[in-house]
């Protein structure tokens, strides 16, 4: 099977997207689509070059084409973590947070499921994942072996059907791939639309191998309807120019391309689109450029070249692959997230790139004159000086990293605040308990209550001398450790149920307790300690990812506790899903009367088109006074929308003081005016 013309594009083409997404996210915002072009393109190919063994061996060599798919995948990819991590050394410490965890997540082909398993973001977090890109590798490393065992045991059967009969056998064989792959790949689009419409993350939709694998197995399956070695008496025909095919075929797959290009340039990666249509509709158009390519080849004269900048691309796209995203987050954090940043970035991806495949990986192929192999052993001398000098770098890199960012710090601040709050109140309870016990009668139901206080009161201040002691030196430790008897809050007890409640709200009385109930995600988390500070008789419940349902959850258990205080704010959405009407309005109606209620409208600065979940989350919640009077809105996303230069890198955490105390007043401005309006 020789080389077929035009085949390139379609690699390179995906490359191209992939780039302009990471590079220049503004001009192609799903450019991302471009994986979905590697993977159906990867699907057909190795598929296709499955068939074309077994067509001329007579037999498929799974173990041969495991350290084939192993050597090409890892050697190019051991060579990029080795020459990547030493830049770690020249930026911010923030960016090396968890990078040994993320090399070896990396090199053993699972980052995608560290990424679900950690809770990260494809497209931004607090900082970008250094190695977050070799997602792609892990699910392709992975469809390989799984997809070449499934062929190794589809082969084997053919071949016990017909014995001896070779084309018989191969007919069976690609019967059989396009039954499995085809059915595989309607399961797995199926469980991709179960997981969006059931309310999971996008990430983890995202990095699911499950949810993802039926774009390589489209693929798989039409290069068994038709593969991509050329048939006897077909290249025969090639003689010739035929400008009416040629012009059709050409029309054909430039039209597929610009599909692909236009949803790139329309649609975004929280676009409930993308996951309905969009990945299924560019692996269709991925096999139409496949398709188109083919006939491209057959309809050219065997003489008509095409041109080696499209070879050289496309040869060199895996390492461009590799090396551009480490690149980039390191230009950017010297020089700044910029266009030049960039420009600069594609330049030396594609110089690296070069070197890399043509003065490295292959200089230990074996040439044929001595001259030759003096220079590959000169070379290999060299790239191994290079590759253990950059391997010591990399291991300071890893050693100095540290164990959390400076923003996750602030996070732990927050952390820290509210368990000095909750231990107050623990300890207070524990002290009401030991002042009136005959109020639980037995020793046994005292026990019921007293311990798990005792036991919390303990948890609380272990984590919080902990957290501390790792990244709080300069706190005044004093101020949170905790004596036996901590700070009293008055509490009183009731008889009947041997709970404590404040005093002033017992459950005799049924009042609602006084003050301000805060549930968030980390953007309040952040603000958390400066909340407490400014806001009476506040309590901040803010965790980092907290979705929605979660703080529905958090809402009801607060409220059948007795502990849900008069004023509820709800500072969530930053983590939306599809199902945001569905749960804000089920926080509205099962919020017991009495209480009055503030939604904040979340801000995301990664997602600002119209279409962005967050954007619609603001909106809808903007409506609700409208149609609740007890509803107030804190309009945090319309107040730093024109001031984001306060936000962190990330355009939507805390990123000093300065935000800290607008988002405060932001809720306090909220608060005044709830305090106007009726109650539930």
């Amino acid at each position: 099977m020789g080389r077929i013309k035009w085949f390139d594009a379609v690699r390179a083409y995906g490359l191209f997207l992939v780039l302009l997404y990471h590079l220049f996210f503004d001009i192609l915002p799903g450019g991302f689509l471009g994986v979905d072009v590697f993977l159906t393109f990867s699907g057909f190919l190795i598929t296709a070059n499955i068939i074309e063994e077994i067509r001329r061996s007579g037999r498929f060599a799974f173990f041969d084409y495991c350290i084939r798919r192993i050597k090409r995948i890892l050697i190019p990819l051991f060579f990029a973590v080795a020459f990547t991590l030493p830049f770690l050394l020249l930026i911010s410490p923030d960016y090396s947070m968890g990078i040994a965890r993320q090399t070896a997540a990396a090199l053993s082909f699972v980052t995608n499921w560290f990424q679900i398993l950690t809770g990260g973001s494809y497209e931004a977090q607090m900082l970008p994942s250094y190695y977050v890109h070799t997602w792609t590798l892990a699910i392709l490393m992975q469809l390989y072996l799984a997809w070449g065992l499934v062929c190794a045991v589809l082969s084997r059967i053919a071949k016990a059907f017909y014995p001896g009969d070779h084309s018989r056998e191969l007919q069976i064989f690609r019967r059989a791939v396009i039954l499995v792959s085809g059915a595989a790949a309607y399961c797995s689009f199926a469980y991709l639309l179960h997981m969006h419409q059931s309310g999971r993350t996008l990430d983890e939709i995202y990095f699911s191998t499950f949810a993802r694998s039926f774009s390589f197995l489209m693929g798989s399956c039409a290069a068994a309807i038709r593969g991509i070695y050329i048939r006897q008496g077909e290249e025969s025909e090639r003689k010739r120019f035929v400008p009416l095919k040629t012009i059709v075929l050409l029309l054909f797959t430039l039209s597929a391309a610009f599909v692909v290009f236009y949803c790139s340039v329309k649609y975004k990666f929280d676009d409930e689109f993308i996951y309905r249509y969009g990945f299924l509709l560019t692996a269709f158009m991925t096999l139409a450029l496949i398709y188109g390519t083919l006939g491209l080849h057959m309809v050219t004269p065997a003489h008509m070249k095409e041109p080696r900048l499209l070879t050289a691309i496309a040869d060199i796209s895996y390492n461009a692959y590799l090396y551009h995203w480490p690149i980039y987050i390191a230009i950017c954090a010297i020089i700044g997230k910029n266009p030049r940043a960039s420009f600069v970035t594609l330049g030396l991806t594609f110089l690296i790139s070069a070197l890399m495949l043509y003065k490295g990986e292959r200089v230990f192929v074996p040439q044929g004159s001595n001259g030759a192999l003096k220079h590959r052993k000169a070379g290999a001398i060299v790239l191994g000086i290079a590759l253990v000098g950059s391997m010591l770098s990399g291991g300071i890199a890893i050693y100095k990293a540290p164990e959390i960012t400076s923003m996750e710090r602030d996070f732990a601040a927050g952390y820290v605040a509210q368990d000095a709050k909750r231990a107050i109140r623990t300890g207070s309870r524990l002290e009401s308990i030991n002042k009136n016990p005959l109020a639980y009668g037995k020793r046994e139901e005292i026990a019921l209550v007293y311990d798990p206080l005792r036991s919390e009161m303990e948890v609380i201040r272990e984590n919080s001398v902990s957290q501390l002691d790792s990244y709080y030196d300069e706190i005044a430790v004093e101020t949170y450790i905790f004596e036996e008897s901590p700070p009293q809050e008055q509490y009183t007890t009731s008889v009947e149920t041997g709970f404590i409640w404040e005093s002033g709200t017992s459950a005799q009385t049924g009042e609602i307790p006084d003050g301000v109930t805060i549930i968030g995600c980390s953007v309040v988390l952040g603000a958390s300690a400066m909340l407490q500070e400014s806001i009476p008789n506040c309590y901040v419940d803010a965790e980092v990812s907290r979705q929605l349902g979660a703080g529905y959850s958090l809402m009801m258990e607060l409220q059948d506790n007795g502990e849900l205080r008069e004023y509820v704010v709800i500072a969530l959405g930053t983590n939306v899903n599809s199902l945001f009407e569905t749960l804000i309005t089920s926080i509205i109606s099962d919020l017991n009367p009495g209480h009055r209620l503030i939604f904040v409208t979340p801000f995301d600065g990664r997602y600002l088109g119209d279409s962005s979940t967050s954007l619609k989350t603001a909106i809808y919640i903007r409506e609700l006074p409208a149609l609740y009077p007890f509803v107030t809105v804190a309009d945090w996303h319309s107040l730093i929308s024109t001031q984001t230069s306060l936000l962190a890198s990330d355009i939507v955490h805390m990123g000093g003081d300065s935000s800290r105390k607008l988002l405060t007043n932001c809720i306090m401005e909220a608060l005044e005016i709830a305090a106007e309006k009726p109650a539930k």
